[in-house]
């Protein structure tokens, strides 16, 4: 069945069964996609780029990566993937004053900023099971349900939470009080409390996935995809760092000697991370023999991405483009047998571009 999904920014990954679960052959596939558009801040104490273009409000990143190999086994597909998982917030005033600290750009003399950061970063790999029920609801009509289950070993943990309130003093140098916590599995021991009982962080990841599709006679198909519609990540002996921040209260003591004015907290916890769903629907309509229009919507972070698109097919061979409205990210797909590639950007430049995407996709029958 033709799947009915314009490829721009497609944020499940095309994980859905119905468009995976080949029944004869192994399938080969690798994606990925990030989305940064106000500058790219991936840590509290990290910057990496020079773009920077944040919105007034609440500024979003996203980013992810999935791979897989999978076969058919009897009535079901059975899989091997790797994952990985990128969420980031913040306030306007948190990167700018990010921009300001890492790239050499001079803060607003007298201005308040009020700190707010937080994002996630996991990695997992595993295992897993689909099954795709297929029905005909009525004459030359197709429905196809998937479901996915994995379980994985998870790999990497991090998370960061930044509270705070600074004013700028100069160009170069803000005062303020924050308050950052941080909880990572593969913590840097040398900067963590060396009394904390010794202990490897170990995790396991759940995953759940479903999709459907709607295939009319005339043509016409429907598709809606839930991608982590009940997935969680569970880890136990995470270090964790509570760091509180104040420049705001320098003191000397008798020897004239700077206080210490960052404070910390170091233990180990288990944490049990609840995975946001993500949800895609598109829908194609055939113009003409081998040509279809498509439009599609992703809900992603509070955020919608509607797209529209055009393909064109020919015996074996298959093309796309597609538009992004929201970040104005083009899509061009190709292919030509069990072979199809694609890739998303917004700017021709790599180091400029706000949406970058690429996705390999193999089928070998047998």
């Amino acid at each position: 069945m033709i799947s009915a999904a314009a490829p721009a920014l497609d944020f499940t990954l095309g994980v859905g069964p119905t468009r995976n679960c080949a029944s004869r052959g192994l399938g080969a596939r690798a994606v990925a996609l990030t989305y940064l558009e106000p500058a790219p801040v991936l840590l509290a104490d990290e910057y990496g780029g020079k773009r920077y273009d944040p919105d007034d409000g609440n500024n979003v990143g996203v980013g992810h990566g999935y791979a897989d190999l999978t076969a058919p086994a009897g009535r079901y597909c059975v899989g091997l993937f790797v994952r990985a998982d990128y969420r980031g917030e913040a306030s306007r005033d948190t990167l700018d004053a990010l921009a300001a600290n890492h790239a050499d750009r001079p803060f607003d003399v007298g201005r308040n900023y009020s700190l707010a950061f937080d994002s996630i970063y996991l990695e997992s790999a595993g295992v897993k099971v689909s099954r795709v029920f297929a029905f005909a609801p009525a004459a030359d009509w197709q429905v196809r349900l998937g479901v996915t289950g994995s379980i994985a070993k998870a790999i990497t943990y991090e998370e960061e939470w930044l509270r705070g309130t600074a004013t700028a003093t100069s160009g170069t140098y803000a005062i303020g009080t924050a308050t950052l916590s941080r909880a990572q599995s593969d913590y840097n021991l040398a900067h963590f409390n060396p009394f904390v009982e010794k202990r490897d962080p170990d995790g396991y990841g759940y995953y759940a996935d479903v999709d459907l599709v709607v295939r009319s006679p005339a043509g016409y198909v429907a598709e809606l995809t839930v991608m982590d519609v009940w997935s969680r990540v569970e880890w136990d002996d995470v270090p964790q760092s509570l760091e509180t921040i104040d420049n705001a209260t320098i003191r000397y003591d008798a020897n004239f000697n700077r206080e210490a004015f960052i404070q910390g907290r170091d233990r180990r916890v288990d944490l049990e991370h609840v995975i946001e769903p993500r949800y895609r629907v598109a829908f194609s309509a055939p113009v003409r023999p081998g040509v279809a229009v498509s439009v599609s919507n992703d809900y992603v972070q509070e955020t919608h991405f509607p797209a529209i698109g055009v393909s064109f097919s020919r015996e074996d061979r298959y093309a796309e483009g597609s538009l992004d409205a929201q970040t104005g990210a083009v899509t061009f797909s190709a292919g030509t047998g069990g072979f199809r590639f694609s890739l998303t950007t917004d700017d021709l430049r790599p180091k400029d571009a706000s949406v970058l995407g690429a996705e390999f996709r193999f089928l070998k029958s047998w």
